[in-house]
């Protein structure tokens, strides 16, 4: 009994020693440390933006054409009696240089044949010229005999009637009279005929005049000359060859430009004009509208010298857009084609070649430059005045290459973000790192 009750009562001063204790821990306890949760900066690169001076440009892909090319079409048939050395394909022949001959003969006896006839005919003019004169002066004499006679019959017939002569002497003045007009008649009538006869010479004259000219022409067609400084393309003929009239002997290409023909959508074409003040109501593709566009056209070449750069002259504008691309056709010229040799830094540029066509307006515009990457369906990532991501909405110019032209939207000095955020969440903190590649691209497009 006694052990039993010990034992409990030491359990219950255990018991209580604890329950003691553990009442002093929680009454001295101190209470825990609050920390405070601190936010994460994302990192991005940026670039900042201010506005400046662009010259608007827009870049196309084309291809090189003669500038000049001619086939030399036979305008008269025979043989060839003489063929140029040069006129083989790929020789280079100067302006006038005669390249062909075709057999004359037949068109020298054609031109001698007109000759003779307006010869002869000319001789028949001058007979008559001589009969004119001479009838004229028949006339004349004829016309006083008839006066005459007329004044001798009427003396007759006075003194018929008072009956101082007999009717012998009045018929006889009567028929001389009468045969005096009839000579009068004759040769008035030879002489009223020959206007129209010379009439009729002078307009064979005329004709035979219009035959020779032709005649001479056809002589001339025989001989064929480079119509302009030329390379030689291809050859259909060769000497002691017969030719017919019409048919295709040779081609020329002209050496002093070729045409670089290249396509620019509408859209381009109101990015080149975005700077213009136009006002001219000249016609989309006549040379006065062409002149206030003041557009600078380089070409580069993709093969050959890699880097070789031609100043290129916009010429023309097609009337119509193309049937599959429904784009504008421009026609840029380029001069001396073939005055560069081959070497590393420089090429000739040959029809055939595909070329770069970079056309640059002289108007100049003001606008934002940003990275094509830093903008998606016209709006931006920029950093707020508490440094946390904002989105912005801008109005374009055009997209060129890598680069975005900005109209409007932003302000000079913002820090747009160029470079994946994650979480992409408005207001997100963001620890800028500026891009010093992307800022110097930047800045070197501007002025």
């Amino acid at each position: 009994m006694i052990k039993n009750f010990f034992r409990i009562l030491i359990f219950l001063i255990i018991l209580g020693l604890g329950v003691a204790g553990f009442l002093r821990l929680v009454k001295t306890r101190q209470s825990p440390t609050r920390v405070k949760n601190k936010e994460m900066a994302v990192s991005a690169k940026t670039v900042k933006t201010s506005k400046m001076g662009i010259f608007p440009t827009v870049n196309s892909y084309g291809a090189v054409k003669h500038g000049k090319k001619w086939t030399a079409v036979a305008e008269v048939g025979g043989s060839v009696i003489m063929k140029s050395e040069n006129l083989k394909e790929g020789a280079v022949v100067k302006k006038g240089d005669i390249l062909l001959k075709i057999d004359p003969v037949d068109y020298e006896l054609a031109v001698s044949g007109i000759n003779t006839e307006l010869q002869i005919t000319d001789s028949q003019l001058q007979e008559i010229y001589t009969t004119r004169k001479l009838l004229k002066e028949t006339m004349a004499i004829e016309k006083k005999n008839l006066d005459l006679a007329q004044k001798d019959l009427k003396r007759q017939e006075l003194l018929f009637k008072k009956k101082a002569v007999a009717d012998v002497s009045k018929d006889r003045s009567s028929r001389s009279y009468y045969s005096q007009k009839q000579k009068y008649i004759s040769v008035k009538s030879q002489y009223d005929i020959l206007p129209a006869k010379i009439k009729q010479l002078k307009s064979k004259v005329k004709g035979l005049n219009v035959k020779l000219k032709q005649a001479n022409r056809q002589l001339e067609r025989t001989v064929i000359t480079a119509p302009f400084d030329s390379v030689v393309g291809l050859v259909n003929i060769e000497k002691d060859q017969f030719i017919r009239g019409g048919s295709s002997m040779f081609q020329l290409s002209g050496i002093d430009y070729v045409e670089v023909y290249c396509e620019i959508s509408t859209s381009d074409m109101n990015i080149l004009m975005s700077g213009c003040d136009f006002t001219t109501s000249a016609l989309v593709w006549s040379d006065k509208y062409i002149e206030n566009l003041d557009i600078e056209v380089t070409i580069h070449q993709l093969s050959g010298a890699l880097g070789n750069v031609r100043i290129g002259t916009l010429k023309r504008i097609k009337a119509e857009l193309d049937a599959q691309t429904r784009n504008l056709t421009m026609i840029i010229e380029v001069k001396d084609p073939y005055k560069k040799g081959f070497c590393k830094k420089e090429s000739p540029i040959f029809p055939g070649d595909l070329v770069k066509v970079k056309f640059k307006s002289l108007k100049k515009i003001q606008a934002f430059v940003l990275p094509r990457i830093s903008v998606v369906e016209k709006r931006v990532k920029v950093i707020s005045d508490e440094g946390r991501m904002a989105f912005r909405k801008v109005e374009m110019f055009y997209n060129s290459g890598e680069f975005s032209i900005v109209q409007s939207g932003l302000k000079s000095g913002e820090q747009v973000i160029i470079s994946e955020v994650i979480p992409e969440v408005e207001g997100v903190l963001i620890n800028p790192e500026p891009d010093l590649n992307w800022q110097k691209k930047v800045t070197a497009l501007g002025e």
